[in-house]
C-alpha cells in the first residue's frame, strides 16, 4: 500500500467512524429517551396517586403502570428528547471542534506539553530536535515544533490537521530512555501519521467522542452537584429527582462510553500497525522502532501518560497511554478488543517475526556510532547509485515515504550547513530575516528599494539580522532555498500574531517592488501561507470534492504549460510534444499548448486550490503527468523542479528529499 492508498484508507476510516457514531446516537437516543420518559412519568405525582387510588390490585397496579408508561411516551415528547439528545450531541461536537481548531498545538498544551527551545542546551532535547528535523526534511514537510511532555512513560504522539499545522509531541521517558536509533524509529512513527491523513482523522475523532461521552459526562455532574446540596439540606426535595436522572444519564453514558472505546479501538488500531510498517521503511531498521517497543516493555513506566487529558487524546500516542503495559496476554479479550493499540508482542513480532519474548530492561547504546563522517559516507555511496538513473517519476512513487538514502541525505545536509546560519534559522527574527533575503532583487534598484523598506522598520534586531546573514544567503546554492525554509518553519511559528501580519505585508511589498512577480517569488509566497495559515489562523481544511481529473481539464492544461515553458526553449513545435508527453497521460483528450501570455501566476492560485480537493487517489495521476511533462527532453531544471515539490507540498503530497540525486540544470 503506498502513501495514496493510506490516504484514501484513512479517508474511508473517517467514513466508518462517521457510519459507528450514528449508531451510537441512534441507541443513545432510544435509551435516553426510555430512561428520560419513565422518570418523569415515575415522578409525576398526580398520575401517580390517581393509579394508586383507583387500583387495588397489584398485577392491575403493574399492567395500569405500563399502560400508563406508554400513552405518557408520546410521539411528542419523544420527539422531543431525541431533538434535546441530537443538539446537545451536535453542539458539544462543534464546540470541540473550534475548540481544536489551532491544531496540533492545542492537543499539546492540554496535555501540559512545553515546546522545546530551539536553541536549547540540553543534549536529550537537541537530539530529538535533530531527529525531527532530519525526517521532515527527508519527506518534504516543514519541521514541526517538538513539545515534551513531563512523564516518565516512554510515549510520543503527533497531533494536528496537515503537516502544515503538525506539532510531535514526546515524553521525558522517551527522550530519556531511548538511543538515537529508537528514538528515530517512533519519530518516524508519528511522521508516518502526519504523512498519511491519520491526524485529521484522529482530531475529528477527538470531537466526535466528545460528543458521545457527553451524557455521561453532564450525568457525574448532576449527581456531583445536586447530590452534594441534598446532602447538606438534610431533606427530601426535588434534587432527588434530578440525583435519580443523573444517575440514569450516567448509566446511558456507560453505552456511550462503550460505543466510544469501540470506536476509537476500531479506527486507530490498524493505523498503528501500517505506522510501524511506514517507520521500518522509512528508516531501514526494524530494530529502532522493534527496540522502543521492547524498552517500553522492560520499563517500570511502560508508556503511560498521567496529564488529566489523556484519555480524551489517548488514541494519538505512540503506545498505549492509559495502561503501563499491554501484551496479547494482559487483560484479557475484552480489554484488547477496547484498546486504541495492538498488544506490545504482537507489534513486536510483526517487525520480529523471531523475537525471543525478552523485553530491554535498560537503555541500551546505539548500535553504530552516528558521526558526520560515517553517515556522509554512507550518502555518497547512495547518492552515486541514484544518480544514474533517478526520475522524478521514481521520486513521486516514494511521496510520502521517505527511505534511508533520504534520510541520510537530510542528515548531511543538517550537518554541512554553516553553523551561524543553522543557528539564525532557530531564531524568529533571523529566520524572518533570512525570509526578506531570499526575496532581493537581482536588479540594484529594485534591490536598494528592497533593504531602504527594511531598514526603515525601526526593528534593531531585523537590521542587525540582515547584516549578518546578507553573505550567508548570498552564497547558498539556489537548490538549497526550499529546504532552508523548510528548517526556519518553527522558528517563523514562533511569532506573534501580530508580527505574523507584518511578515505576510513585507514579504508582499518586496515581491511587488518591481512590479512583476517571478516564479520563485509566487512559490515562496505560496509555501509561507500553507505553512503559515493554519498555525495563525483557524483555517478550515479543504474537503476532497473531485473523484477525477475531467472537470479540471482547463487547470491542468495551465498547469502543464507553465511546467513546459520553464523547461524548454525551442520552437513551437517542440514545446507542443514537450506539452503532450504530460497532457496525454490524463486521458483528457487532445488540446494545443497555452500562449507565453496566456499564462500568469496568479492565476495559478485558482488552479492549486482546486488541485487541493482532488480525491487521495486522482492526485497520482496529476503528478505523474507533471513528471512526463518536465521529463520529455530529459533535462530537469531547477524552476521546473521547485514548482512540481511546492504543488506537491500544496496538495500535502510531500515530495522525499531527492535533489541531491537529480542532474539538475540551473538553467531559468
Amino acid at each position: 500500500m503506498d502513501f495514496f492508498e493510506h490516504q484514501d484508507e484513512a479517508r474511508r476510516s473517517t467514513r466508518k467512524l462517521v457510519v459507528l457514531f450514528f449508531v451510537a446516537v441512534f441507541l443513545l437516543i432510544v435509551i435516553t429517551n426510555i430512561a428520560l420518559i419513565g422518570s418523569l412519568w415515575f415522578f409525576d405525582a398526580s398520575i401517580f396517586q390517581q393509579e394508586q387510588a383507583r387500583l387495588q390490585s397489584l398485577n392491575t397496579l403493574q399492567q395500569h403502570s405500563a399502560d400508563g408508561f406508554f400513552q405518557y411516551a408520546s410521539l411528542q415528547k419523544l420527539l422531543i428528547v431525541s431533538f434535546i439528545v441530537i443538539s446537545v450531541i451536535t453542539v458539544v461536537i462543534f464546540s470541540k471542534r473550534r475548540e481544536l481548531a489551532g491544531g496540533g498545538k492545542v492537543v499539546a498544551e492540554s496535555l501540559g506539553g512545553k515546546k522545546i527551545d530551539l536553541s536549547t542546551s540540553v543534549f536529550e532535547e537537541r537530539q530529538v530536535l535533530n531527529v525531527v528535523e532530519e525526517m521532515a526534511l527527508a519527506s518534504g514537510v516543514p519541521v514541526p515544533p517538538v513539545y515534551i511532555l513531563e512523564e516518565a512513560g516512554i510515549n510520543a504522539f503527533a497531533a494536528g490537521f496537515s503537516p502544515s499545522d503538525a506539532v510531535i509531541g514526546v515524553s521525558r521517558g522517551c527522550i530519556n530512555e531511548l538511543n538515537r536509533d529508537q528514538l528515530q524509529g517512533v519519530v518516524a512513527h508519528e511522521f508516518s501519521h502526519i504523512l498519511n491523513g491519520d491526524m485529521r482523522l484522529n482530531i475529528n475523532l477527538i470531537a466526535v467522542l466528545a460528543g458521545i461521552l457527553f451524557i455521561g459526562h453532564s450525568g457525574w455532574f448532576i449527581v456531583r452537584s445536586f447530590g452534594r446540596t441534598r446532602h447538606y439540606r438534610g431533606r427530601k426535595d426535588s434534587g432527588s429527582a434530578l440525583v435519580l436522572v443523573g444517575v440514569l444519564l450516567i448509566v446511558i453514558g456507560f453505552i456511550g462510553t462503550f460505543f466510544g472505546k469501540l470506536i476509537k479501538a476500531a479506527v486507530s488500531r490498524q493505523r498503528e500497525f501500517l505506522a510501524d510498517a511506514s517507520a521500518v521503511q522509512f528508516t531501514r531498521n526494524p530494530q529502532g522502532i522493534a527496540g522502543a517497543l521492547k524498552r517500553i516493555g522492560g520499563s517500570a513506566y511502560g508508556s503511560k501518560i498521567h496529564a488529566s487529558h489523556t484519555e480524551e487524546v489517548s488514541h494519538l500516542f505512540f503506545s498505549n497511554a492509559l495502561n503501563k503495559k499491554l501484551s496479547a496476554k494482559a487483560g484479557g479479550f475484552f480489554s484488547s478488543l477496547f484498546s486504541t493499540h495492538p498488544p506490545l508482542d504482537e507489534r513486536i513480532k510483526r517487525i520480529e517475526p523471531r523475537w525471543n519474548g525478552k523485553y530491554l530492561s535498560i537503555k541500551s547504546p546505539a548500535p553504530v556510532t552516528n558521526t558526520a563522517s560515517v553517515v556522509n559516507e554512507k550518502t555518497r555511496g547512495f547518492v552515486q547509485s541514484l544518480q544514474a538513473g533517478t526520475t522524478l517519476s521514481g521520486a513521486l512513487a516514494s511521496v510520502g515515504a521517505p527511505d534511508e538514502g533520504s534520510i541520510r541525505q537530510a542528515h548531511q545536509f543538517i550537518e554541512n550547513l554553516d553553523e551561524q546560519l543553522a543557528t539564525a534559522l532557530k531564531q524568529s527574527h533571523s529566520a524572518r530575516a533570512f525570509v526578506y533575503l531570499l526575496l532581493l532583487n537581482q536588479e540594484k534598484n529594485s534591490r536598494q528599494k528592497q533593504m531602504d523598506y527594511l531598514n526603515q522598520q525601526g526593528d534593531a534586531a531585523l537590521s542587525s539580522a540582515l547584516k549578518q546573514l546578507h553573505q550567508l544567503v548570498n552564497k547558498i546554492h539556489m537548490r538549497k532555498r526550499l529546504n532552508l525554509l523548510e528548517l526556519a518553519m518553527p522558528a517563523l511559528k514562533e511569532m506573534s500574531f501580530t508580527q505574523y501580519q507584518e511578515f505576510l505585508k513585507h514579504v508582499v511589498f518586496l515581491i511587488k517592488v518591481d512590479k512583476k512577480i517571478d516564479l520563485f517569488e509566487w512559490l515562496l509566497h505560496s509555501l509561507l501561507l500553507h505553512y503559515l495559515k493554519p498555525h495563525f489562523t483557524q483555517t478550515k481544511p479543504l474537503q476532497a470534492h473531485y473523484k477525477s481529473l475531467d472537470k479540471l481539464r482547463n487547470e491542468c492544461r495551465f498547469l502543464l504549460s507553465h511546467l513546459t515553458y520553464y523547461g524548454e526553449q525551442g520552437d513551437q513545435k517542440n514545446l507542443q510534444t514537450v506539452f503532450s508527453s504530460g497532457f496525454n497521460r490524463l486521458d483528457l483528450g487532445e488540446t494545443q499548448l497555452l500562449a507565453r501570455d496566456q499564462l500568469k501566476l496568479e492565476d495559478l492560485n485558482n488552479a492549486i486550490y482546486h488541485f487541493s480537493r482532488l480525491y487521495p487517489l486522482v492526485k497520482p495521476k496529476l503528478l505523474k503527468a507533471c513528471a512526463s511533462c518536465i521529463q520529455a527532453d530529459g533535462v530537469v531544471t531547477l524552476e521546473q523542479y521547485e514548482l512540481l515539490r511546492v504543488l506537491s507540498a500544496l496538495l500535502d503530497c510531500p515530495m522525499p528529499l531527492i535533489e541531491e540525486s537529480l542532474h539538475l540544470s540551473d538553467v531559468a
